[in-house]
């Protein structure tokens, strides 16, 4: 990438994680959406003996989503098709002005808050779709829980179009019975 081009790109970031976290007043945005948990274990405290539980696979699992800019506007959508909100903002909060689909947001335990009520990113929401996806896969498994997982999230853009992309690798665990 051209360094013009990224130094661009990094501002426009910037300008758009500054503007989202200055509408503290957001208290009454309402984003539909479903919310999955799973606790994460580190591998160093989860206090049971390596013959106390089995490790059923590693698994990974990817999200892109896909936002815009424009002017007041952003527009967030998975590259799936699955969901798309649009929100504006105007007198100092954002608001959600349209919607279609709703998004699956996986949490790990630890990190879900309830009364987060601020517009995400897209990162974040790249996040945690690939975290819902996770948990779909241990609750396929009949995993008992995950340990060890590692996130990373990748940007591509052009212009006022950013696409995240974030993959999310854990080892699923079973808890053998006594």
């Amino acid at each position: 990438m051209k360094p013009k081009k990224c130094l661009s790109l990094i501002t426009l970031c910037i300008t758009a994680g500054l503007t989202l976290s200055s509408c503290g007043g957001a208290k009454s945005l309402v984003v539909p959406h479903a919310v999955s948990t799973v606790e994460s274990i580190p591998f160093g405290q989860l206090n049971l003996k390596r013959d106390q539980f089995n490790i059923i696979n590693t698994i990974q699992e990817t999200a892109s989503v896909q936002v815009k800019y424009s002017g007041s506007q952003i527009t967030i959508n998975d590259t799936d098709g699955t969901f798309r909100y649009q929100f504006s903002f105007n007198q100092n909060c954002w608001r959600l002005d349209k919607f279609s689909g709703v998004a699956t947001l996986g949490y790990f335990e630890n990190e879900y808050n309830k009364s987060d009520n601020e517009v995400p990113d897209g990162g974040e929401f790249a996040r945690r779709v690939a975290i819902s996806r996770i948990i779909t896969a241990a609750r396929d498994y009949n995993a008992d829980g995950v340990i060890e997982p590692i996130t990373t999230t990748t940007t591509d853009g052009t212009g006022s179009t950013i696409t995240y992309t974030t993959t999310v690798k854990a080892k699923l665990i079973k808890i053998k019975a006594d």
